[in-house]
């Protein structure tokens, strides 16, 4: 799973397997370069999304002789929206206003991640609405930010997300590199909250057809992403859709039983 290293080691010993073993990589990445010793040996490969695949049939010479598309998938029982009173009441309990929007972003420190990008954006758009609230997530304590609105959590347990994520409004997906999937971006949704997310990797594809999420075309460009922002903006603004519908819509939506099924299918066709 995901460890080329141990696949190439796992290939070079294939002869000596019980016959008809077989070898299944599940890939984690976007594009995958396999080259034409391992595409002889491999018998399957997995993908998060058909985009990842479709690049990494383009980019190789030769090809498993199978592949399968199986996605990701988050817990629906952890990772779901808020009613409006519930959301109130937490945001209470925690220490935020009820009333001021809340941008989350959440990543670890890794330039890729594209925290120097989200504070720059941030920048500009404390100008122009002042009263957005920020909670930064996963990264090591920037003593650069000052803004008293601007919390920085530092690391959370993963089963405390969900509830940091369900008192927000908008999430700030700013990854400045090919993405295989987004996990973060798929739990932070299915808390209820809309994002933005860069044009990378498989990205598109994981929001594909998410009313809640808009593609920043220009994810180098801090003036797409505040564009971006503006628009999703007034599109949650005029959202008209009940709490009760929104929960439906987004249990179904990139759920963790759905991905077991995909990949237990993959697994023994």
């Amino acid at each position: 799973m995901d460890d080329k290293n141990l696949l190439e080691a796992l290939v070079s010993i294939k002869p000596n397997l019980p016959k008809h073993s077989e070898i299944i990589f599940s890939f984690h990445g976007h594009r995958l370069l396999l080259g034409p010793y391992l595409a002889d040996r491999v018998d399957k490969v997995l993908f998060l999304t058909k985009r990842g695949y479709l690049e990494t049939f383009e980019a190789n010479h030769q090809h498993p002789p199978l592949s399968f598309v199986v996605g990701n998938g988050v817990r629906s029982d952890l990772f779901f929206p808020l009613s409006r009173s519930e959301k109130r009441k937490q945001r209470e309990e925690l220490g935020f206003s009820v009333d001021n929007p809340i941008i989350i972003w959440m990543a670890n420190s890794r330039p890729v991640k594209g925290f120097h990008l989200f504070k720059k954006v941030i920048a500009v758009l404390l100008k122009k609405y002042p009263n957005l609230q920020i909670l930064s997530i996963g990264h090591e304590p920037d003593e650069s930010i000052s803004y008293p609105n601007w919390h920085q959590l530092g690391k959370v347990p993963n089963e405390k997300l969900p509830k940091y994520l369900q008192i927000g409004d908008f999430y700030f997906f700013t990854s400045l590199w090919q993405e295989g999937f987004g996990l973060s971006l798929a739990e932070a949704v299915k808390c209820g909250n809309f994002a933005l997310a860069s044009n990378a990797g498989g990205i598109p594809d994981v929001v594909s057809g998410c009313p809640f999420a808009e593609l920043v075309m220009e994810p180098n460009s801090i003036s797409s992403w505040v564009g971006t922002f503006d628009k999703l903006l007034t599109k949650k603004s005029s959202n008209t859709i009940s709490d009760e519908e929104m929960r439906g819509w987004l249990s179904n939506w990139h759920d963790y039983q759905a991905w077991e099924r995909n990949y237990l299918h993959a697994l023994e066709s």
